[in-house]
């Protein structure tokens, strides 16, 4: 397995994520499900089309491997909820410890390279060599974005532990340095607009935003000081600095956005296909970076009024809890910090592939489902029938993923062939690194 990609390792186990979730959800009882009847009428709807689009497709396969996808994050993200629900504060607790240990694991890992860098002897130091990790650093600005989301409330005094609450703070001032050095706009731009509605809503809002923002401002200080008067004073030039990235440009987005608009007029309908923005060739990009795109041009316009619909009844609820919440509650902090790094997630999803890499999917059905399950003050009754259903079409999906992996599983060694390319090029990642599903022949 050492020879894979970390884009396919990654698709792998997320996965088996969704395999044990719907081993898990075989033994739910209807009440377990936490969803109402309106919700799981859209849901219903949209997959539907969703396989309609799939089975009129260029590649039916595939097709469905997306859609399979979709299922495995739904199943995932009612798993995640009913085990908040069930375990209560103890969950929370671990997850929380989950996100500590990761957040400082990274943390020590850059610091320790830079520490490492500016006695090496070189005359240059690449940044993005730093954050180490990830295939893409904006992979890696996707994952920081639910980070920063969380660790504020780490940073809140509930319980009078004001030294938890200072290390927590210099521990997300350190996390916002890597962020900016990073230079993922997304991010930015997502915890920007999730900090200025929000502080808009409560006061909890209001302590969420100006945390946030006096962590980034210290953190633009020490970045400063760290690449600019440190690195200046020994004499090392930086590489892909964050100032490069203060820029408006779109970084060839509005080709692909431009691509993905001509397939939606062409297929208004039920679109060319789930996953078949990857069915022809381009230099840009195997899907378009922009989730509400990548639905209307793949699935179609009517499942993209269904996905509007869904996001607008999850808007009211979240801005219904943010507005509800009490600085004095444990429980209210924490829900109003996942709800930050939903809103954050979906704003970067306009310009990244949130809805697309198996990290970020991970972490948003976590957030989502975690915000679900601790929300939830009684179990929601769905049908015996419809959860039956459910938990038949969620184990055939997961089993029909696992079906791809082994049957790609060995010819996944991309290292082999040509290095860092494909037949197209360098690697377009969507389901696997190798993003591009269409056959060479196609290639226009």
């Amino acid at each position: 397995m050492h020879d894979i990609a970390w884009h396919d390792s990654q698709r792998i186990a997320e996965i088996s994520f969704f395999w044990v979730a719907s081993l898990a959800i075989l033994f739910f009882d209807k009440r377990d499900f936490f969803v109402d009847t309106k919700i799981t009428f859209f849901l219903s709807a949209f997959f539907f089309i969703g396989l309609f689009s799939s089975l009129f497709s260029n590649q039916p396969v595939w097709a469905l491997v997306e859609l399979a996808l979709f299922l495995g994050c739904f199943g995932f993200y009612l798993y995640i909820s009913s085990m908040r629900n069930a375990l209560g504060e103890k969950a929370d607790w671990a997850f929380l410890v989950l996100i500590l240990l990761i957040v400082v694991v990274k943390a020590v890992q850059f610091f320790s390279s830079y520490i490492a860098a500016c006695f090496s002897g070189d005359e240059a130091l690449d940044v993005w060599l730093l954050a180490d990790g990830f295939s893409n650093i904006r992979h890696y600005g996707q994952f920081q974005t639910f980070m920063l989301s969380i660790l504020v409330f780490l940073t809140f005094p509930i319980d009078g532990k004001r030294f938890y609450s200072i290390a927590a703070f210099v521990l997300l001032v350190l996390f916002w340095v890597i962020v900016i050095a990073c230079g993922t706009r997304g991010t930015w731009l997502g915890i920007a607009c999730a900090g200025a509605l929000i502080f808009l809503i409560s006061s909890v809002g209001r302590f969420w935003f100006l945390i946030q923002a006096g962590a980034a401002c210290i953190a633009l200080l020490v970045y400063f000081c760290l690449f600019h008067i440190i690195t200046d004073a020994l004499h090392i030039t930086i590489l892909q600095s964050a100032a490069n990235r203060i820029t408006t440009s779109l970084s060839s987005r509005d080709i692909i956005w431009e691509k993905a608009i001509g397939m939606i007029m062409a297929h208004p309908f039920l679109g060319v296909g789930p996953m078949h923005f990857a069915d022809t060739y381009n230099p840009v990009a195997a899907h378009p970076h922009q989730a509400f795109l990548q639905i209307a041009c793949e699935w179609g316009i009517p499942a993209l009024i269904i996905l509007i619909v869904l996001l607008v009844k999850f808007f009211k609820f979240s801005f219904l809890v943010a507005r509800s919440a009490d600085l004095k509650k444990r429980d209210s902090v924490l829900q109003v910090s996942l709800i930050a790094g939903l809103w954050a997630a979906l704003v970067q999803s306009m310009v990244d592939g949130v809805i697309v890499m198996p990290y970020s999917q991970l972490w948003l059905m976590i957030f989502a489902g975690w915000l679900n399950g601790s929300c939830a003050s009684s179990y929601a009754e769905i049908d015996k029938r419809c959860a039956n259903t459910l938990k038949i079409v969620l184990l055939s999906s997961s089993l029909f993923l696992v079906f791809i992996v082994f049957r790609d599983i060995n010819h996944l060694d991309w290292m082999k062939e040509g290095g860092q390319k494909n037949e197209w090029g360098y690697f377009q990642p969507r389901f696997w690194s190798q993003g591009i599903i269409a056959i060479p022949e196609s290639r226009l």
